[in-house]
């Protein structure tokens, strides 16, 4: 007689074992089904079943946000919900899914309030049994806020893109991850190589000390560095000069520096310009060491009878030639008009006169040189008289005063220039004495703080200074007005409004020096109320959207272990191994909170296989171990465009290959699979092999350490598992339970 089998319900086993199996199935279904509704009921997010178009489910989260009861909506048709924009789409998603075509299971759709407002929504649906029919379960998410918030973030965005200064930023070993479009045009880079440069590559050797020395000190300390730099266009190879500042931007959260930002103005013309005045001030003031006063003679109808040599030097002109010249061709027509009226005043004074006298007023006059050239002269005039004390000829003297008045010409522009920039200035622009008053203040004073300029004229600066900020404000203002040597200092400091508010201001000062004497000290103040506002908004929705993140993660977390009962728990299990590896070798709390992320989803591409094969209580067939080895390819595809400050894809797409390259799904070897997806990788091992599988029960911890320890340096990297073991031998370590 033939001996039964003991082993029950082999795959290829007869009818009865079939039937029975589809009997099983049936009731797994059941129960699966039964906590589909249990889980919906009572989920945080919105959900609905939907079957041909009608609503059949909708939770009391889902009736709360629309404005419903559950009970009307249940019937409705999902058209009823959705804005007249919007029908065409959900029909064309309707149909793709009747015609069994795939389609992206997270979509965005704007949705119908019962009171005719419209929420923005992020909804993920699959197919269901439900009551026995197919049908379409549909979550749903809330995300009107964040789009504005992401509305938000791109105006910012555009602001930086757009901007005429030079916005970069970079790692701190240098390296460029961002370049407006002004630092693409200046430096040469085209959007898609800013990668491939640090910043030292666009910096000339001459300026590298100051980089070294000054830049980078200060940024270690946590400060901000202003000051003059050069920059090379790595295409042409051109300089251009600018005024750049430097500062670290840090998570909000930690205090962690992230990267280093830099903001810098072109400032090549200003530099141009301020060499051509260095030489041409240098070469007037040569002029004037080598000039002599000039001497002529002319008789009362203002003919030359002589000339000395510094004259004909000066205009060009020798004595023959000037006698030959008429006075208004040698002076300018204002000069010419003015020297009439003077000689006219002069003489009529001169001729009563019985004694020699000479005109004491003197008169700058502006003459036409031989060459074509003016310049100008200031000249005194006394007449030489005969024995009755007439006037016989008239004598005069002259020194070259053109650099004096082109001095005067300048320091009228600089003034009229100083004035305009400063009563433009969006800045506010103090002037203080020696003593620390005011004694010039601009008209955006009144714009920033209230008070207008005369109010402000007399007192000062301390007056409206926040009390935490007196003593750095008064401790700089003491040290510009005492040295004049002093370099130009900034810094923050907080002001008094008018209307009793505090604004905070970006302060820039320098000493105003005269020879070697200090005359007082001029202030730029910039306010930054505003920046500093939207930063801290900037940083507050960057922590809301990564807490985003992690909310949609947690979700894909749940729906994946409601689908596959079996695997509960082993990718938080494995998350909770992997962090643990990752806090002990001391990577960055960043790092391991990636990896975290990471573990609580790794297996999140096992939604794609059919849950028979996945709760299989036998060994997988060839065929079947080969779908389930494309996990790690459809995680990667559903995460690769997930925003995201970790590497998800990648660790999801890495935790199978192994370092000698025999894992899946591209056989990376070593240093080609990252770091992180080395730990997901002994985590995950470990985890699967000491605890129960459908098709076997657990193998033990001790035999998952010792399958690690024989292939450490062969499958698994040697670090990794060094410290694996370290946290299980020496440190006590186990797995969460429940």
């Amino acid at each position: 007689m033939k001996k039964t089998s003991n082993k029950k319900h082999k795959n290829n086993t007869g009818a009865p074992d079939n039937a029975h199996r589809r009997k099983r199935t049936k009731h797994a279904l059941h129960e699966s089904e039964e906590k589909y509704v249990m889980l919906v009921k009572n989920a945080t997010d919105c959900v609905i079943i939907v079957q041909d178009t009608v609503i059949k489910f909708a939770n009391k989260r889902m009736a709360e946000m629309f404005g419903y009861s559950v009970k009307e909506l249940i019937g409705k048709s999902i058209y009823d919900l959705v804005p007249p924009d919007f029908v065409s789409v959900i029909k064309e998603r309707v149909a793709l899914r009747e015609q069994g075509k795939d389609i992206p299971e997270i979509f965005y759709v704007r949705l119908l309030c019962k009171d005719g407002t419209i929420k923005e929504t992020e909804s993920s649906s699959r197919v269901i049994q439900y009551e026995g029919r197919w049908a379409s379960m549909a979550i749903i998410r809330n995300i009107t806020e964040r789009k504005y918030k992401e509305e938000e973030i791109s105006k910012l965005s555009s602001v930086v893109r757009f901007s005429s200064e030079l916005v970069n930023l970079a790692t701190f070993e240098g390296k460029m991850i961002f370049l407006n479009e002004a630092g693409n045009k200046m430096l040469g880079i085209n959007p898609d190589e800013v990668g491939n440069y640090s910043i030292m590559d666009v910096i000339p050797e001459s300026f590298h000390p100051i980089v070294r020395k000054e830049l980078l000190p200060a940024l270690l300390a946590g400060k901000t560095w202003e000051g003059e730099l050069q920059y090379r266009n790595i295409k042409t190879g051109s300089l251009t000069d600018v005024y750049a500042m430097t500062f670290n931007i840090k998570d909000s959260s930690t205090g962690k520096n992230l990267c280093l930002a830099n903001v810098s103005h072109d400032i090549t013309a200003h530099k141009k310009a301020e060499d051509a005045l260095k030489k041409s001030e240098e070469k007037y003031r040569l002029l004037a060491d080598h000039m002599k006063d000039q001497v002529w003679l002319m008789d009362l109808d203002l003919k030359w009878k002589y000339i000395s040599p510094s004259v004909e030097k000066l205009l060009g002109y020798n004595l023959k030639e000037l006698k030959q010249l008429p006075l208004n061709k040698l002076l300018t027509a204002t000069s010419f008009q003015k020297a009439m009226e003077h000689f006219s005043t002069q003489l009529s004074r001169a001729l009563p006169s019985s004694t020699p006298s000479s005109t004491k007023n003197l008169v700058e006059l502006e003459f036409i040189c031989k060459n074509g050239k003016f310049l100008w002269g200031e000249c005194s005039f006394s007449f030489i008289r005969d024995e009755n004390g007439k006037p016989l000829s008239i004598l005069g003297e002259g020194r070259d005063i053109t650099d004096r008045k082109r001095a005067e010409e300048k320091l009228r522009y600089e003034e009229h220039r100083f004035r305009t920039f400063a009563e433009q200035s969006s800045d506010i622009i103090v002037i203080v004495n020696p003593e620390g008053i005011i004694t010039y203040e601009n008209q955006t004073v009144e714009r920033a703080l209230g008070f207008k300029p005369e109010e402000r004229i007399g007192g000062t600066l301390f007056d409206l200074i926040h009390p935490d900020d007196l003593k750095l404000l008064n401790d700089a203002s003491e040290k510009l007005a005492s040295d004049k040597n002093s370099p130009a200092l900034q810094y923050e400091v907080r002001l008094r409004h008018k209307n009793g508010s505090w604004r905070t201001f970006e302060v820039a000062g320098s000493n105003l020096v005269n020879d070697t004497v200090v005359e007082g000290v001029i202030i730029n103040l910039h306010d930054i109320t505003q920046r500093k506002q939207s930063e801290e908004k900037l940083k507050q929705t960057l922590e809301s959207l990564k807490r985003a993140v992690g909310t949609t993660i947690q979700v894909l977390v749940s729906v994946l272990e409601v689908r596959d009962p079996y695997t509960a728990g082993h990718q938080t299990r494995v998350a909770h191994l992997a962090s643990a590896i990752a806090t002990e070798m001391g990577l960055a709390q960043e790092k391991i909170e990636g990896i975290r992320m990471a573990g609580s989803i790794h297996d999140i591409g096992k939604l794609s296989i059919p849950v028979e094969i996945l709760s299989k209580p036998t060994i997988l067939t060839d065929t079947e171990f080969a779908l389930i080895k494309v996990h790690p390819q459809t995680g990667y595809d559903m995460l690769k465009d997930v925003e995201s400050p970790w590497p998800l894809a990648q660790i999801v797409y890495q935790h199978h290959e192994r370092m000698n390259g025999s894992g899946y799904p591209n056989n990376l070897k070593g240093d080609k699979i990252i770091m992180e997806a080395r730990i997901m990788a002994v985590a995950d091992v470990v985890e699967a092999m000491a605890s129960h599988r459908p098709y076997r029960a657990a193998l033990g911890i001790d035999m998952a350490l010792e399958e690690i320890r024989k292939n450490k340096g062969i499958l698994y990297d040697e670090t990794v598992v060094d410290i694996c073991l370290k946290l299980f031998t020496e440190k006590g370590y186990h797995f969460p339970t429940g």
